[in-house]
């Protein structure tokens, strides 16, 4: 026999998919995930900040040498069915951009056709990153996150490809007069957007209970919480 030679097969494509990094060990990617082309840096790392231990690490060194990253190929992105969600937050300054788009070319870079975009606000408090595309070629699309040209780095979680929603996102929630064991909350009315109610939770953990209170109301007055404690407060829509 010659010395062998070694060689991957290409990524199967999937209709969903979700992914918090917590398998991941060092720097190292997930299955199916790739840093595209030699700008920018891009890596998995410990981190906190997302209710779990584990994030990716995106930075653009400078204007012209942005980090670019693909995700596992989908089969169904031309169906106007499914949205791409995700966690983002600024590692150590806010400010910077990040793109979700698409690369008509897997193995390049340059191909990278953007969709939509959000600009870190916190370094602390996760915001969440939603895109629904449309109008996007059929057959398998690689989905790919790219970073903007402030120079700044970011962290993302819990990227997932999912079914669109028959209930609307719920939006604006509020905490306010904070005292030692309760504090007044409320979210935005969704009535309008098809919400027949909601379903609202207060808890010591940033990760979404399986289920909370029922109520028609948009606000709900804590009491009897642990005193000098983070607290969360999780809201969700019903229809």
């Amino acid at each position: 026999w010659s010395l062998p030679i070694s060689f991957t097969t290409l990524c199967s494509s999937v209709s969903s998919f979700t992914e918090g990094f917590e398998s991941t060990t060092g720097t190292n990617f997930p299955s199916c995930w790739f840093k595209v082309g030699a700008t920018g840096t891009a890596n998995t790392q410990a981190s906190t900040g997302f209710g779990s231990t584990r994030s990716l690490y995106m930075y653009s060194s400078t204007s012209t040498s942005r980090a670019v990253v693909s995700l596992p190929p989908v089969n169904n992105a031309d169906a106007d069915t499914h949205r791409m969600v995700m966690k983002v937050r600024a590692n150590f300054t806010v400010g910077e951009t990040i793109e979700l788009g698409y690369l008509t070319n897997p193995a390049d870079a340059s191909t990278f056709m953007a969709l939509n975009s959000i600009v870190t606000n916190s370094t602390t408090v996760p915001q969440t990153f939603s895109t629904t595309p449309t109008g996007l070629p059929s057959g398998d699309v690689v989905f790919a996150l790219r970073t903007g040209t402030a120079l700044l780095s970011v962290l993302i979680d819990d990227v997932t490809w999912e079914p669109l929603p028959l209930c609307p996102d719920q939006t604006g929630l509020v905490v306010a007069n904070i005292t030692t064991d309760g504090a007044e909350t409320s979210w935005d009315d969704m009535s309008a957007n098809g919400a027949t109610g909601y379903e609202y939770a207060v808890t010591t953990s940033a990760t979404p209970p399986t289920s909370g209170t029922a109520t028609t109301d948009t606000f709900y007055v804590a009491s009897t919480l642990a005193s000098n404690t983070v607290h969360y407060l999780h809201v969700r829509t019903s229809c």
